[in-house]
C-alpha cells in the first residue's frame, strides 16, 4: 500500500465505531500473528546462515525483496536470500506457497490443488515437482538390521506421445506376465529404526545398485536379503554384513532377520499410488519421496515447506 491511501486509510479510523475498531484491531492481531511463507523461509534460512555461494559466515542483512530478507556476503560480494540455489528459487506467488504444501500434504489431485490454491492446472504441475525435487533428495542414512528388497513399477510415458506401442488409460496393465522390460524395478531400503531410502533403477547389477544407494547404509548394518544374486554381491564388494533368507525365515514373525517390514512399505507405496492411475517412470523418483514424507508424517505445511527448500538430513 502506497503512503497515500496508508495516510487516507489512518484518517477513516476517527469514523468507525468502537464495534468496527474493536474488528479492525482483531483483524489486524490475527494478520500480525500469521506466518507467512517468507516469514517461515527466514525462521529456517537464520538457523544456519551462510552464504549458498562460498560457504562464507560473514554476511549481514542487505534490504528485503518480495517479502523475503536478502543478505550479501562480506567474502564474495554477491547477495543472496533464503531461495537462493533452490529448486523455488525465482517461483512466483509466494503468498500460495503454504496452500500448496497443504495440499500435498493431503495428497489431492493436481485439479484440486489448483482449484485450492487459485492457480492454473500447469502451473500446480510444474509446482508439485518443483516442490518435491529437494524431498527426493532429502533421504537418510540406513543403519542397524536393514532390510533391502526390489519392487516393481509399470513403465510409463505418461505425458509423452509414444509411437512404439498402443497408450494405456489410467495406467492400464502390461501385456506380458511377470517380470518384463516393461517393468522398472525400484530398490527399497528400511531400517528398524524406520528410515528409508530408494532408487529407481536403470542397472539391476550390484555396480547399478551400489552407484545408487550404497552411500545411504551405513558399514555397520546388516543387511536382509532375501536371496537376490545381484544384491547379495552388492553386499559382499560393498564390505556390509548380511544375512539371506529362506522362504521359512520370511514367513517367521519370531524371527530377528526378515524383509517383512520392508515389502510391507511396498504395499503402502503401491496402494498410494494408485490414487495417480500411472506414474511417469521420469517422474517417478519425486513421488518416491513425496511417499518418504508421508511415511514420517510430515503433514504441517510449514513444515512440508521448509523440506521442499532445505536440505535436512533425517538420520
Amino acid at each position: 500500500m502506497c503512503k497515500k491511501h496508508f495516510s487516507e486509510m489512518l484518517a477513516q479510523i476517527q469514523e468507525l465505531t468502537p464495534k468496527q475498531l474493536n474488528a479492525l484491531i482483531g483483524a489486524a492481531e490475527q494478520v500480525k500473528n500469521t506466518r507467512t511463507p517468507a516469514v517461515i523461509l527466514d525462521e529456517k534460512f537464520a538457523e544456519s546462515l551462510a552464504c549458498p555461494r562460498c560457504q562464507g559466515q560473514y554476511i549481514r542483512k542487505w534490504g528485503i525483496e518480495s517479502g523475503i530478507q536478502r543478505y550479501r556476503c562480506n567474502e564474495c560480494r554477491r547477495t543472496f536470500n533464503a531461495l537462493t540455489g533452490t529448486p523455488m528459487a525465482r517461483l512466483r506467488k509466494k503468498e500460495r506457497w503454504l496452500e500448496y504444501s497443504e495440499a500435498l500434504a493431503d495428497g489431492t489431485s493436481l485439479t484440486k490443488a489448483a482449484e485450492r490454491c487459485g492457480i492454473d492446472r500447469t502451473t500446480a504441475f510444474r509446482w508439485r515437482h518443483r516442490f518435491l525435487t529437494r524431498p527426493k533428495e532429502n533421504q537418510p542414512c540406513c543403519s542397524g538390521i536393514t532390510e533391502i528388497d526390489e519392487t516393481y513399477f509399470l513403465e510409463s510415458y505418461k505425458g509423452t506421445k509414444i509411437y512404439h506401442r498402443l497408450p494405456r488409460k489410467r495406467g492400464g496393465k502390461s501385456q506380458t506376465r511377470g517380470l518384463s522390460a516393461e517393468q522398472i524395478p525400484v530398490i527399497i531400503v528400511r531400517d528398524r529404526g524406520k528410515h528409508t531410502c530408494d532408487a529407481v533403477l536403470t542397472d539391476r547389477s550390484a555396480r547399478g545398485i551400489r552407484r545408487k544407494i550404497g552411500h545411504y547404509i551405513s558399514q555397520e548394518s546388516i543387511l536382509c536379503i532375501d536371496k537376490s544374486r545381484a544384491l547379495i554381491k552388492f553386499a559382499r564388494k560393498s564390505g556390509v554384513a548380511f544375512e539371506t533368507l529362506d522362504n521359512k525365515q520370511r514367513r517367521g514373525r519370531d524371527k530377528v532377520f526378515h524383509i517383512q517390514n520392508v515389502n510391507a512399505y511396498h504395499s503402502r507405496l503401491k496402494e498410494w499410488m494408485k490414487r495417480f492411475h500411472g506414474v511417469s517412470t521420469k517422474h517417478l523418483s519425486s513421488y518416491l519421496g513425496w511417499r518418504r514424507l508421508y511415511e514420517r508424517s510430515v503433514n504441517s505445511p510449514a513444515a512440508l515447506l521448509q523440506e521442499t527448500i532445505f536440505k535436512i538430513h533425517n538420520g
